[in-house]
């Protein structure tokens, strides 16, 4: 009552099972990177947008404020807002000093102004 099936038969049976697995299984990785190729998209799209706006509200908020134009001289700040009320000397190297003022402070790299830092006034 056995129908004895010879071995090529099986070997075929088994290799197409094993092809429609390997297809399924490639099509399932497929489908996930795809996936999460359009997720990615989605976020790395959406970030920026939130990411302008915050700035958008930040720079709208904040108060204006008179300071030194990045690439000044040390001598041009001097003679535009006075002497610092505090000098914190140069370190590193490049050397990179900071003058403080009332409401803001600038550091300098070498002698020329790199950027401006407003203070946050304390909200009540």
């Amino acid at each position: 009552q056995f129908c004895i099936l010879p071995v090529s038969v099986i070997v075929i049976f088994l290799a197409v099972i094993r092809i429609n697995c390997i297809y399924i299984k490639g099509l399932v990785m497929r489908f996930c990177r795809a996936s999460v190729s359009v997720l990615s998209l989605l976020l790395a799209f959406s970030a920026p947008t939130l990411a302008e706006v915050l700035l958008v509200d930040s720079i709208q908020s904040a108060p204006s404020v008179n300071t030194p134009h990045n690439g000044n001289s040390m001598s041009q700040v001097r003679a535009q807002f006075g002497n610092p009320v505090t000098e914190v000397p140069a370190v590193g190297d490049p050397p990179i000093s900071r003058w403080e003022y009332d409401g803001f402070s600038v550091f300098f790299e070498n002698e020329l102004a790199l950027h401006t830092v407003v203070h946050q006034t304390a909200s009540k």
